[in-house]
C-alpha cells in the first residue's frame, strides 16, 4: 500500500505534467512557427531537418506520454466514486418524495410516530434491499429526549426513467460541478484541438502553396512583351 508521501509525489507529478501539456498545446494552437524565432533581441535560427515547430511537437509528444503515464500513476481518478455518491443522494431524494406522497406509507409513519410521542421524522440512513433497484429508508423521530429510532424500514422502488436521469444529472454534476473535468478531460482535449489544428495547416499549407504559384505565373505573362510579329 503505498504511502502518504508517495501519493502526494504521484499527484505533484500529474499537476506538473498537466500543465506542461497544457501550455505547449495552447502555443502550437495560436502559434505559427517558422524556421527563426525572435526573442527579445536575440534570433534563433534552426535549419532542415529539424525546424522549430518539429522542435515544439517533440516536445508536446513527450509531455503527453508523460501526462499519459501520471494519469494512469494516479491511485484514485475519483470519477465513479463522485458519480457513485452523487447518485446516491438523487436516488434517495427521490425515495424520500415518493415516500412522502405514498399515503398508505404515510399513515404507517403516523401510527408508528404517536407511539414515540413525536410528529417530526427524518431519513438519516438509507439501506439496500433484495431488489437492487429498491431502497429502505432508516427513520428517526425527534423527542423531548433527542432522537428515536423507528424500527421500521419502508422499501421504496426507484427504477425506469427517474432512475436513468438520475445517473446522467450525477454525471453532469461530476463534470461541471467538480474540478475532475478541468484535471483530466481538459488537457486531452487541448491536446487534441492542437494536433488537429496543425494537421489542418498543413493540409493547407500545399493548397496555399499552389495558388500563389499560379498567381505569380499568371502575373508575370501579363508582364512579359509579346513576342514581335514577322512579316
Amino acid at each position: 500500500m503505498a504511502t502518504r508521501s508517495e501519493v502526494n509525489a504521484k499527484n505533484n507529478s500529474f499537476k506538473r505534467q498537466r500543465r506542461n501539456l497544457m501550455a505547449i498545446s495552447i502555443v502550437l494552437i495560436v502559434a505559427e512557427v517558422p524556421d527563426s524565432l525572435r526573442i527579445g533581441f536575440t534570433d534563433l535560427h534552426t535549419h532542415p531537418p529539424f525546424t522549430i515547430g518539429m522542435v515544439l511537437w517533440i516536445v508536446w509528444g513527450y509531455w503527453l506520454w508523460r501526462y499519459y503515464t501520471a494519469f494512469h500513476e494516479r491511485p484514485d481518478k475519483d470519477f465513479l466514486t463522485r458519480h457513485g455518491t452523487r447518485e446516491h443522494e438523487l436516488i434517495k431524494c427521490i425515495a424520500i418524495k415518493r415516500f412522502k406522497r405514498d399515503p398508505v406509507l404515510r399513515k404507517e409513519l403516523d401510527s408508528r410516530l404517536s407511539q414515540i410521542g413525536t410528529k417530526k421524522w427524518q431519513c438519516v440512513q438509507v439501506y439496500g434491499a433484495l431488489k437492487l433497484t429498491a431502497l429502505r429508508l432508516g427513520l428517526v423521530g425527534y423527542t423531548e429526549n433527542g432522537t428515536k429510532d423507528i424500527d421500521w424500514r419502508p422499501e421504496i422502488t426507484v427504477e425506469g426513467w427517474p432512475r436513468t436521469l438520475a445517473k446522467y444529472r450525477a454525471w453532469v454534476y461530476v463534470l461541471f460541478r467538480t474540478s475532475l473535468f478541468s484535471e483530466y478531460v481538459v488537457p486531452l482535449n487541448l491536446s487534441r484541438v492542437s494536433a488537429r489544428s496543425n494537421a489542418a495547416r498543413v493540409s493547407v499549407t500545399p493548397l496555399k502553396s499552389r495558388t500563389m504559384r499560379a498567381r505569380s505565373a499568371r502575373r508575370s505573362s501579363k508582364k512579359s512583351p509579346a513576342p514581335p510579329v514577322v512579316r
